[in-house]
Formats: structure tokens, C-alpha cells, sequence
């Protein structure tokens, strides 16, 4: 079943779907059997997706859901054709006898994958998914192989031996979908879950987006970070100024329109020339609708409103003026300059989060960017803003990772997005009802504000538009190439060659600079970017730490930075302060036992010493590496950063604990979680256990700290599902 936002949505989609040619439950009654029957001429008629605008018949080799009313997740055109090469706009049907049957077949695995599934699917993965299983049909036909039956384990083989290449990463994608459909097709399938093992080869690495060299990474987020920041002085204006072209544009059309009803306009050449126009005029034709109607018949304006045709506007740019501080703008020229702001603003956004360009294009106008404030006692304001992308997320699977849609950014990312607002948010106001949420309008449809269809075609206008609005010369220099050859072992470059680049490089590029530099860990980099896997973070940022022209300045940084945290943790030991942690309180009986002169003694002063603490680092005598607010670990074989285990750590013997920021946090979070299974009936000995350890753990950390608190109450039932540990109630 397709995806939708939520399930008022879905509901909507099945009960107008299901009164598709005037039945109650056309979906199950009527196009499942036809479905299963395999009668394709019968077939032929079949409405497939009907709402306002499109009615999509099973003959069609084009399913256009882009054009659609369709609000469901990741809208994408379906195409058919087993024409190699095809685009979206040029679908060309191949009537021979072979590729129509797999076509219809194809068709009835699409149709069963849309509707009658229960795992949910966007139409953008069916697309993809039918793309791989087009080859397969390609493949069919040149061996004159009549439909998806003929293929089984054997058959493939077969075509090994032939010298078919499998090893493609997703070569059996498409044959797999049959395989989940099984039971519902009008043929057998006859094979099973198939496997690049199955047949001995090794899954093709595929080459992947590069990293931007940073002559370009940074020229980029320069110019971006420069227009955004003074844009984000003059939103207000911007918003204002956007409201009061488009006022302007629709005024502009309602006097087209009342000039053509009473003939006192004409339709230009530019205006017979365009498809919508014309569609517009068979409309009035086929149904008696004078265009010259005198203002009388009221079928003229929902005839417009149904086809919504483009017509040619005479917009003199002089005869308008706008200003947005202190700069004056003619009518083309502010419409340049929105455009230009949302490039800017949107590689901004993308560059200072990682998002992926389908995340940017999901987020919510009025929610995506957020800020919270959290206690920082090394702050001098003693609060550090976090400020947030919030947006639905992608690529996520598997069943042990809970979705996560929370992307940290910069004050520049916060700025960015609501720079884009100011933009877009007088177009939304003026989009059909239920499409308001979308975040991105198309700048250029300001006859009919209308949102970008799909995340692919704001990824196009990103590209295209930075490549116009840029000041960046993308030519590929020696040292760009020099870089670009440390970075990557793909591919192969050439000075002179024009560097393409892509909104998904904004991605990898930030975590290759992330790692470069050590300013990331992988573990909180796999969390940023919400990859599923270690492997794929370790991928992303591939051969970062060989960066050496800047890693020698990083490294020295970052010694300082934990000789720095050394001195400050023993200066707070100096002073009668408590430090938790195993190795914080080991340090603490020490001192006890030798008394106040501890530090006294030349050795041990050493330790209150920046110089000190630095050598040992250096020489690998001394390790620091932070694993959560004020938790430092100095074991090197520790693999735990930020997303730590508090019952591993409250008596670890490497340990330092200054404060009880996280500790606190930790136990907030399993005290909610604790009374929320309870109140959900869904309490277990395992979820019990596990939090009540977290509770236990974070509140002997605040015992250490002498931090006042009070604890929290376990009710018997709790207490009787956990198998007490001396370790961490003691």
C-alpha cells in the first residue's frame, strides 16, 4: 500500500479510489480479479488512479501522478516502456507481441504493489524498483521470453553463463518485488527471494558523490552564508514584497480573463502556442462555452480553474518598484533575486545539516527549524542554544531503529531556513487546499502559485540555479584535482573539466570535513547524517583523516583541548570538589588518604599543568575522549561516545564525571519511558530492568556529586520484575 503523512490520509486516498467508476469497493470487488484474471484486453479500460485532474487507465504507458491531485509521500511518474534511454517526457509504446505482455504484467505488479500489500511504499521506490525489473524485460525480449514465468533459478543461471552481468547492486530489486507479490499475479512466480550469493558474485561498488574540494566547499558556503545573513536582516520585507508581487500577478490575470470574456482582449500567438491554453479552448469547445461569453456563463471560470491555463502577461519590469532595505528592485529583477535567495538559502540549509535534499524538501513550514537551550556550566551564560532541523526521515530500515528526524545545525542553517520562508510562504497561501504544508513553491509559476511536485525537481532546481546564480568557477584546477585524489579512488579527473556538482555531495562533503578535521566522532556523525549502519558513516567519510595538510593543526587543537579538560578535572580535585566517575572517586581516596599536601608534592603537581597532561597525550601514556555533557572516558579501546550506557559507566575504573547534566538527562528520559509503558499496558521484565538500571545508575552518579535530587519511587510490581545488580544499587 502506498505512504501517506498519516492514516486520515490513506483513509482518503482508498475511499476516493475505491468510487472509481461508480462502485463502492472498486478496488477489491472490481480491479483486484480483473487483476488476478489476466485478461489484458479486458484490462485495457481499467482506471488504475482517477481524482480532479487525472484519470491514469491501465493502457497507459505513462502513469503521471506528478500531474495528479495524489498528496501521498515521494509522488513520482510511473513509466512502462522498455524503450532504453526513455525520459518522462518522450514515452514511446512498443507494440510488439513479447514486450506488451511483460509491460501488462509489469502493470499488474505495480497495481497489486500500490494497493494491495500492507507493506507501505512510495510511488518514487516503485519507479525505481520497476526501472531495475525494465532490464530484466529488456533481456527478456532479446531472448524471445513471453512473460515473468519463464524465470526461475535455471533461467538465470543461464544467463550467467552467457555472460550476463548480475553484479549490479540492485539487480534482482526488481525480480524481488515479483516475489513479494506473489499469490496476487495472473501468473506463477517461480523462483524465490533472490541473492547476489546465490550466484557467486560480488555486489559492484558503485561510484559515489565526491567530495566538494575545498576550494569550491568553501567559495560555496561563503557566498551562501553572505546573502543569507544579510537576507535574514529583511525577511520581514522579503515576505511583504513577495505578498505584493503576487497580488500584483493575480490582479494582472483577472483583467486578462474579464478582457477575453468581453472581447476586449485577443489571444496572442505566445498564448496558442502553449499546451494549456489549448487544452483550455477544447474544453470550452467540447462543451458550448463561448470564450467571448460576455461574463455570463458560469461553466467559463471553472473550466479555467479545472485547467488552469498559462497565459501570456505584459509585465512592464519599470513600471515597478520594490524595496528590501536599502536596495530598489524592478519587477524581473526581484523575482531573480528570490530565486537566487532560495538557491543560496536551500545549499545552506543542506550544507550546515546534512540533510538529504528529499529531507529539505519534506520539512514542515512551520515546524522544520526549532532551537532548544540546554545547561552548559562551561558557557558563561551557562546555556548553549542547539538549533534543530526537524523533518521526516528516509533511508531508514531495518526494525531495531526507531525513526529519527532531528538534524543539528548552525545559527546559519536556522537563519537559512527561515530566509526561505519569507519566500515561500506568500506562494503556500495561495496553493489548492491540502497542499499548504509543502514548504517549496515553484518561483516561476506565479500566474498559479502551485509546490514543487517532487524532492527530484528542488534537487534540479538547486543544481541548475547555483550554477547560474554563482559567482564559483567549477573548473578544475591542479590543486582541486590534488584533493579530490585524496578524497577519492573512483574516479578520475582532468584539469580543465567542469566539477558537476549535486545536493547530495553538501551531504558527504560535511562528513568527510566533519572526520577530516576531528571535529565529529563517527558514532555522532552516523546519528547526524541517521545512517542505519557504522559502515555506511565509515563510508561516507572515507579517507578523511589522510587530509594531512590540516591534520597535524587539528590534532595539536584537539591535545590541548583534553590536556585542558586534564588540568581542569585535578584542579576541582585540588580544590575539595567531587569528581564521580570510577577513576574520579579512585583519585578522591587518594587525596583523602594523603591529605591536604597532595599537590604539594612536585610530582603530583604536574598534574595541574597544561604542559603535563599535553606530553602524555602525545605519547599515547594518556588517552581522553568525551562520551556524553561532562563524561570523560580515558580508555582507549573505548569505543562509546555521546550515545552511552550509564550502568557500564558509573563504576567504570577510567571514568571522570564533572557534572550531572547528563545523568540527569538519562534518567528524565527512562522515568517517562518507565510510566508510559505502564500507563500502555506494555511494562515487561526486559524495558523494566533496563530502565530501572538506567535510574539507579544515574542516581548514584548524583550521590557522588552530592547533587541534591529525589529519588524516584519503583512500585513492587517494578521492583519484582528486576533482577537486582549489587553494581549499580549498592
Amino acid at each position: 500500500m502506498l505512504t501517506f503523512n498519516d492514516s486520515l490520509e490513506l483513509q482518503g486516498f482508498v475511499d476516493a479510489q475505491n468510487k472509481a467508476g461508480n462502485h463502492l469497493n472498486y478496488l477489491q470487488d472490481i480491479l483486484l480479479p480483473a487483476i488476478k484474471s489476466g485478461d489484458f484486453d479486458k484490462l485495457k479500460n481499467f482506471i488504475i488512479y482517477k481524482d480532479k485532474k487525472i484519470t491514469i487507465h491501465f493502457n497507459d504507458d505513462k502513469w503521471n501522478f506528478i500531474d495528479s491531485d495524489f498528496r501521498g509521500k515521494a509522488v513520482d511518474n510511473i513509466i512502462f516502456s522498455l524503450v532504453k534511454g526513455n525520459s518522462n517526457n518522450q514515452v514511446t509504446n512498443i507494440q510488439h507481441k513479447h514486450t506488451r505482455n511483460l509491460i501488462n504484467e509489469m502493470k499488474c505488479a505495480v497495481v497489486v504493489r500500490m494497493y494491495f500489500t500492507t507493506r507501505r511504499v512510495t510511488l518514487k521506490t516503485i519507479a525505481s524498483t520497476l526501472s531495475t525489473l525494465r532490464i530484466i524485460a529488456r533481456e527478456m525480449h532479446n531472448q524471445s521470453l513471453l512473460s515473468f514465468s519463464s524465470i526461475d533459478i535455471n533461467e538465470l543461471k543461464r544467463w550467467k553463463l552467457l555472460g550476463y552481468d548480475f553484479s549490479r547492486k540492485h539487480a534482482f530489486t526488481g525480480l524481488n518485488m515479483l516475489f513479494d507479490v506473489r499469490g496476487l499475479m495472473p501468473f506463477p512466480i517461480n523462483f524465490n527471494r533472490l541473492t547476489h550469493r546465490q550466484f557467486g558474485v560480488e555486489k559492484a561498488v558503485a561510484k559515489q558523490y565526491t567530495v566538494i574540494p575545498p576550494r569550491l566547499y568553501f567559495a560555496l558556503l561563503n557566498q551562501c552564508s553572505e546573502a543569507v545573513s544579510t537576507a535574514y536582516k529583511f525577511r520581514d520585507e522579503i515576505e511583504s514584497v513577495t505578498k505584493e508581487m503576487l497580488l500584483i500577478q493575480i490582479n494582472t490575470v483577472n483583467r486578462k480573463i474579464s478582457g477575453l470574456r468581453l472581447g476586449r482582449n485577443i489571444l496572442l500567438d505566445i498564448d496558442l502556442r502553449r499546451d494549456s491554453v489549448q487544452v483550455f479552448l477544447k474544453k470550452l469547445k467540447d462543451e458550448n462555452i463561448a470564450l467571448v461569453d460576455n461574463g455570463n456563463d458560469p461553466r467559463w471560470m471553472q473550466v479555467y480553474n479545472e485547467i488552469k491555463p498559462v497565459f501570456h502577461l505584459q509585465i512592464v519590469s519599470k513600471d515597478y518598484s520594490f524595496q528590501v532595505g536599502s536596495q530598489t528592485y524592478n519587477w524581473a529583477d526581484f523575482r531573480q533575486y528570490i530565486q537566487k535567495l532560495n538557491t543560496f538559502s536551500g545549499w545552506l540549509c543542506l550544507c550546515m545539516s546534512g540533510m538529504r535534499c528529499d529531507e529539505l524538501f519534506s520539512i514542515h513550514p512551520d515546524f522544520g527549524a526549532q532551537y532548544i537551550d540546554v545547561e552548559n556550566e562551561f558557557s558563561f551564560k551557562n546555556k548553549e542554544r542547539i538549533y534543530l532541523f526537524t523533518t521526516l526521515q528516509s533511508k531508514i530500515t531495518g526494525n531495531s531503529q526507531k525513526k529519527d528526524d532531528v538534524y543539528v545545525t548552525s545559527f546559519l542553517g536556522y537563519k537559512a531556513f527561515y530566509v526561505l520562508n519569507s519566500i515561500h510562504a506568500p506562494f503556500r497561501q495561495l496553493f489548492p487546499e491540502g497542499k499548504r504544508n509543502s514548504m517549496f513553491a515553484c518561483l516561476t509559476a506565479t500566474q498559479i502559485p502551485s509546490p514543487l511536485p517532487t524532492a527530484s525537481s528542488l534537487g534540479k532546481v538547486l543544481r541548475v540555479r547555483l550554477l547560474k546564480f554563482s559567482d564559483i568557477d567549477f573548473t578544475l584546477t591542479s590543486s582541486d584535482i590534488n584533493y579530490l585524489n585524496t578524497s577519492e579512488s573512483q574516479h578520475t579527473f582532468k584539469i580543465g573539466d567542469h566539477y558537476k556538482i549535486t545536493t547530495h555531495q553538501a551531504r558527504r562533503s560535511l562528513a568527510y570535513y566533519l572526520i577530516g578535521y576531528e571535529l565529529c566522532s563517527f558514532p555522532a556523525l552516523k546519528q547526524q547524517l541517521g545512517h542505519f549502519s557504522m559502515a555506511m558513516t565509515r563510508w561516507y567519510a572515507r579517507n578523511a583523516t589522510s587530509y594531512h595538510k590540516f591534520w597535524q593543526e587539528v590534532v595539536d587543537e584537539r591535545t590541548k583541548q583534553q590536556a585542558d579538560i586534564y588540568v581542569r578535572i585535578f584542579k576541582r580535585l585540588a580544590n575539595g570538589e567531587r569528581i564521580a566517575g570510577g577513576k574520579g572517586k579512585a583519585y578522591l581516596n587518594t587525596i583523602a588518604k594523603s591529605g591536604n599536601d597532595y599537590f604539594e608534592d612536585g610530582v603530583n603537581k604536574r598534574l595541574l599543568t597544561v604542559e603535563y597532561w599535553k606530553e602524555r597525550i602525545r605519547t599515547q601514556k594518556d588517552h581522553l575522549h568525551a562520551i556524553a555533557p561532562g563524561m570523560y572516558c580515558t580508555n582507549n579501546a573505548c569505543e562509546m561516545r555521546i550515545a552511552i550506557d550509564l550502568t557500564e559507566c558509573v563504576s567504570c575504573e577510567f571514568d571522570y564525571i564533572e557534572n550531572v547534566v547528563y545523568a540527569e538527562s538519562a534518567r528524565m528520559n527512562a522515568m517517562i519511558e518507565l510510566n508510559l509503558l505502564i500507563e500502555q499496558h506494555d511494562l515487561n521484565a526486559s524495558s523494566a530492568s533496563m530502565n530501572y538500571m538506567k535510574i539507579k545508575a544515574a542516581e548514584r552518579i548524583m550521590n557522588d556529586l552530592e547533587f541534591d535530587y529525589e529519588p524516584y519511587q519503583f512500585t513492587k510490581d517494578i521492583e519484582d520484575m528486576v533482577i537486582l545488580v549489587n553494581e549499580v544499587t549498592s
